[in-house]
């Protein structure tokens, strides 16, 4: 299921009747601070294609010169999914394009290094900037990246959300609580799978 909405969610009455009638074992959730497209529920993570959601904090740095040739990296069966402006959503697609659902931590190797490749050849020199996850509704993958030394945080760690029964793994951008012990920071150039099982971490 998806939900997306412009409203803040501290402030979105739809959003709280909504989440006392739901069940699940994985949930994704993404606050957006907009980074040039516009205020929209196209522009709003998670964005989705089948049983794949994706969200993204950073930015492709000079997405505006570059977006025609990012465009082109997005394979046909996919583009047409495509309904916002935002540079996230066009690296979901080139990720799927890339092997997403067969193979993450491949498809997003290649994805960064094919984003990289059309930067150089603009001759962009503003960052790439990547804390990034994807989910098929099993398990988390995560990468925490930048193309200098400013990537957005990434952790993980065993936390309680208020009324939950029970602790959950969760991958976040930041601590749920002020409990250090309870949350790993992720190293530059990681990328992370969290499932049943726990969590691999691995260089990217």
């Amino acid at each position: 299921g998806l939900f997306r909405d412009v409203l803040p969610a501290w402030n979105d009455e739809n959003l709280k009747c909504v989440a006392e009638q739901i069940e699940c074992r994985l949930f994704f959730a993404h606050v957006r601070a907009s980074t040039g497209a516009g205020i929209a529920r196209s522009n709003c993570h998670p964005f989705r294609y089948g049983s794949w959601l994706f969200m993204h904090n950073g930015q492709i740095g000079g997405y505006a010169e570059i977006r025609h040739e990012l465009d082109r990296l997005i394979a046909p069966a996919y583009y047409r999914y495509r309904q916002g402006g935002t540079d996230s959503e066009t690296f979901f697609y080139i990720l799927l394009s890339n092997g997403l659902e067969s193979d993450p931590p491949a498809a997003f190797a290649r994805t960064v290094a094919q984003v990289e490749s059309v930067m150089a050849d603009a001759g962009i020199t503003k960052a790439l900037r990547l804390t990034a996850a994807a989910t098929d509704g099993e398990a988390i993958h995560a990468v925490r990246y930048a193309s200098d030394d400013r990537a957005p945080t990434l952790y993980f760690g065993l936390g309680q959300p208020a009324g939950a029964p029970d602790s959950a793994l969760m991958v976040l951008s930041e601590p749920l609580d002020s409990k250090a012990e309870d949350w790993r920071e992720v190293p530059m150039s990681r990328f992370v799978t969290a499932c049943d099982g726990g969590v691999d971490d691995a260089a990217f």
